[in-house]
């Protein structure tokens, strides 16, 4: 897991200045080389091949590779390319990545399990190539204004304040949606899609092509889960697991240690407010004699934290659980770990939410789906009415887009547009699980996720992994229509008998969420006065109905003004 950076304007002073702002992503080794006219910076943080040799950015020939990640298969690959005659001077999985690709082109990306974010230079055709991983585990920007230039976060780039798009900002503060396919906060700053292949032409000096790569595999093993979870564990340095006690982390811990202890420690956060989730974890991490740290989150200065977290985050986010993943990341680095595995991924890979209740009716009749609702309500208890007469009557979506609608009138005083979502989601369910799946996994919820995860992590240069979002998984899980019969979300996932019996029945999970409201009754006279006097804020919100707006509008709109005032660098 690295930082990667790139440019075509010639300052290597200065580039060296912006790479700096990512050291966090790889404090272990900074490398930085001019190929022709372009830039190559590399961050390395050391999890294969600790050895120098293995320093980037790396040269293969007319080759030069930039890269983050890890290919948890390399090994295997390596000896397909040392059949067909290539010699390797180190163990890592760079050296791998830039000899298939010199063997194969792009077809490489098919043989790839894992996730990476790669900057190729090929000196004879003078072309870049910029690669994401399938699901965008791994972050990858680009600004083709002034020169083409390419980095891992988005704080790598200038000008960014004079560039927000107040559309984006503006969808974010409605419906707290912080993902938009290839969009992001800032005009002039685009996100390489997940899967996505672009060539940049130094010789005409524009982007000459860009494709989608979508996974496919013939294998798909009956036991992706546990064979996801083992090829998630290859490290030369140590491996811990997050678990908060619900399905999906505990799935993972129990899945690295069903035949012997493969990971020794897990990381939990604890509060008053969850002692239930904590009950689960701790009798599963003394099940497995497994090393059970706790993070006491209620001591925590959540205002100092959010504003670290927003900091390192580059873009808005929608609560405070995004700010406790933040500290426990940090509490996983200080005790000296630099991989962590995640359940990151189960819900949107095997239906876990509840907006899917929808999907789950769509081509039953009125009787069936009063009954199928009936047995969902048993086996899950944060189903609410108004979720089960929006999954019955699909014109019931109506309102919340008439709320969001009327809000956007009520809160903005110039641009008012926004992205709906919900109309997007809904829309989509009417089509199918398909439709639904590639929204979710590839244009929306699972990309926030994603991003969340991998700053948090990065903050603390930890290496996040996340088993579920795995080509293999998701092969076996893509527009499989059987999930839509499970009357338990992710029933599918808990049927694959990895879990001891205790943590199967489980209805409910409160997962990461603070109980902030002690915070914001403290806070509420100062959050409305930083809010109230925010200059930026005052240029497009109508701040004299303040005292009229939701508490959640309110925190969205105290994390736009703390966003604009540490994150952006003046400019």
């Amino acid at each position: 897991m690295c930082g990667i950076a790139g440019s075509t304007i010639k300052s290597k002073i200065h580039f060296a200045e912006r790479l700096k702002r990512m050291r966090h992503r790889g404090p272990d080794n900074t490398g930085i080389n001019e190929i022709d006219s372009i830039l190559l910076g590399h961050l390395r943080l050391s999890i294969l091949d600790l050895n120098d040799r293995s320093n980037q950015p790396f040269f293969f020939k007319n080759l030069t590779i930039t890269y983050n990640g890890e290919i948890y298969n390399y090994k295997e690959i390596r000896k397909k390319l040392v059949r067909i005659g290539y010699k390797f001077l180190t163990e890592s999985d760079t050296e791998v990545v830039i000899k298939a690709w010199h063997a194969f082109g792009k077809k490489c990306i098919n043989m790839f399990r894992g996730m990476w974010a790669f900057a190729i230079y090929d000196k004879t055709d003078k072309q870049l190539i910029l690669s994401r991983d399938y699901f965008g585990i791994k972050p990858l920007y680009y600004c083709d204004s002034k020169g083409f230039e390419f980095a891992s976060e988005l704080k790598f780039f200038d000008l960014l304040a004079k560039n927000i798009d107040y559309k984006i900002l503006n969808t974010f503060i409605i419906t707290g949606k912080t993902n938009f396919s290839n969009q992001t906060f800032f005009k002039n700053v685009t996100s390489i899609q997940p899967g996505e292949i672009l060539v940049y032409s130094l010789t005409r000096k524009n982007i000459v092509s860009s494709e989608i790569v979508k996974p496919t595999d013939k294998y798909v093993s009956r036991d992706t889960v546990m064979n996801s979870v083992k090829a998630h564990l290859v490290s030369d340095v140590e491996v811990c697991a997050s678990l908060s006690g619900g399905i999906d982390s505990s799935t993972i811990v129990c899945a690295s240690n069903s035949e012997k202890p493969l990971i020794k420690t897990v990381f939990t956060a604890n509060s008053k407010s969850f002692d239930d989730d904590y009950n689960f974890s701790s009798r599963l991490a003394s099940n497995l004699k497994l090393k059970h740290n706790i993070l006491l989150i209620d001591n925590i200065d959540l205002k100092e934290a959010l504003i670290n977290t927003i900091k390192f985050q580059d873009e808005p986010f929608d609560g405070f659980s995004i700010v406790l993943q933040n500290q426990l990341y940090k509490y996983i680095s200080k005790s000296g770990f630099k991989v962590n595995l995640s359940g990151q991924g189960a819900d949107e890979i095997f239906l876990g939410y509840k907006k899917y209740l929808k999907l789950k009716l769509l081509n039953k009749n009125f009787i069936t789906k009063i009954k199928f609702l009936k047995k969902v309500i048993k086996y899950n208890s944060d189903i609410s009415i108004l979720d089960s007469l929006i999954a019955l009557w699909p014109s019931f979506h109506f309102i919340p887009k008439l709320y969001y609608y009327f809000l956007s009138k009520f809160i903005f005083k110039k641009t008012n547009e926004y992205f709906n979502y919900y109309d997007n989601f809904f829309r989509l369910s009417k089509l199918g699980l398909k439709e639904v799946q590639d929204f979710e996994i590839y244009g929306s919820n699972l990309q926030s996720l994603l991003r969340y995860e991998d700053r948090n992590s990065m903050n603390y240069s930890v290496e996040s992994r996340v088993p579920f979002v795995d080509k293999y998984i998701f092969l076996e899980n893509y527009n499989n229509v059987s999930l839509l019969d499970d009357i338990r979300f992710k029933q599918s996932l808990i049927d694959k008998n990895i879990l001891p019996p205790f943590l199967k029945n489980r209805k409910s999970k409160i997962g990461f969420n603070a109980d902030i409201k002690d915070f914001i009754k403290d806070n509420k006279t100062s959050i409305l006065n930083e809010v109230k006097n925010s200059k930026f804020l005052s240029n497009n919100i109508n701040l004299n109905f303040i005292n009229f707006f939701s508490e959640t509008i309110l925190i969205r709109l105290w994390i736009i003004h703390l966003w604009r005032k540490h994150c952006l660098l003046p400019q």
